[in-house]
């Protein structure tokens, strides 16, 4: 019997950074937004690289495992040499990997991850098999065995898939939390309530909650004035918004400015555990998992928000998105030592 199973995406990871990337800073009276810029036709000199195991499901399998949980992880890879040795890798981080289906015609996922000086990351993936998972490679029987499955973003043909996991996980009396992707986000909330009202808890970043519900967020100098423990008034809209569909949680992560959640009775906020930013890669999935895994140990919120801001701002602290993960216990030994302001409105 598994604690809690992963789906979603599995890929090896290319790391490279570079001081050299340049930061274009657009901002026009609705929208903001930086891009990653590199002078066309130059070669670039790059400071450091690496690469590793990725993916949704995998980092946050990882975290799971590393929360000490018991994990298993259903994804789809290629059957080469690059699968087995992501499985591998995946099997020495304490997850099991039994549930995993092989493709005999699509290769691996892999993702290239730009990081630039400030530490933030642009991705270029390929997603190969992660985009093939389909109704006929879910086995129930298999998938009826754990308390709770946690759905990362699925993407292409697979997000096909999103409601039968919903609908099964309602059926089997098992907990579904979900970070859906790109592809469920821009089909519109009014599409998706089937997956939703089956969802226990849903997580989403604020510019994917503004496109899921169509919910205009304001421009960021307005949000400079909101004062810190209270909550914007369009993402308090969105929030309600999203749990007259949602069974439990909403989640909705705001980057520098901290997290908003909200069960139906109470908003709850707060504002990211200091780090030293190294790489945003995997923060929001080591925040998901952490948030979702002290949920399934305690059934505390407040706790479970505490915990996901330290695990996440250790991740950023890091090059790569499991290096920084740390147990349960290390977190509950910083939760004890530090006032984290969980404010309850």
């Amino acid at each position: 019997m598994f604690d809690v199973i992963t789906i979603g995406g599995a890929t090896l990871d290319f790391f490279v950074e570079s001081s050299k990337f340049n930061i274009l800073d657009l901002k026009s009276i609705d929208n903001h937004k930086e891009y990653l810029c590199l002078g066309y036709g130059d070669k670039i000199e790059i400071e450091q690289s690496s690469f590793d195991i990725g993916g949704g499901a995998v980092n946050t399998s990882v975290s799971f495992a590393k929360l000490g949980l018991k994990t298993s992880l259903f994804t789809k890879t290629g059957s080469g040499h690059i699968a087995n040795y992501l499985l591998s890798k995946v099997r020495s981080r304490n997850v099991d990997t039994s549930l995993v289906v092989k493709s005999t015609t699509e290769r691996t996922g892999f993702s290239i991850i730009l990081t630039s000086f400030e530490g933030d990351r642009t991705v270029l993936t390929q997603r190969g098999a992660n985009s093939t998972l389909q109704k006929e490679d879910i086995n129930c029987e298999a998938l009826k065995q754990t308390k709770a499955i946690y759905c990362s973003s699925l993407s292409n043909n697979s997000e096909k898939i999103l409601v039968d996991i919903a609908e099964f996980c309602h059926q089997s009396n098992i907990k579904f939390a979900c970070n859906p992707g790109g592809t469920t986000i821009q089909k519109g909330m009014n599409s998706q309530k089937d997956f939703l009202s089956h969802t226990n808890i849903l997580i989403l970043n604020k510019q994917e909650a503004s496109d899921f519900t169509g919910i205009i967020e304001k421009t960021e100098s307005k949000y400079d004035e909101i004062p810190e423990n209270s909550i914007n008034l369009d993402v308090q809209n969105i929030l309600v918004t999203l749990k007259k569909f949602v069974k439990d949680i909403v989640v909705i992560t705001d980057g520098k400015r901290g997290v908003y959640v909200y069960d139906g009775q109470k908003f709850y906020t707060a504002k990211p555990y200091p780090a030293k930013v190294v790489s945003t890669l995997g923060a929001g999935d080591a925040f998901a998992s952490t948030f979702v895994g002290t949920l399934i140990k305690t059934d505390n919120i407040q706790k479970a928000i505490a915990l996901a801001l330290i695990n996440s701002a250790s991740v950023v602290g890091e090059y790569g998105a499991q290096t920084g993960l740390k147990t349960y216990d290390e977190l509950l030994d910083i939760y004890k030592k530090t006032n984290i302001e969980i404010f309850k409105l």
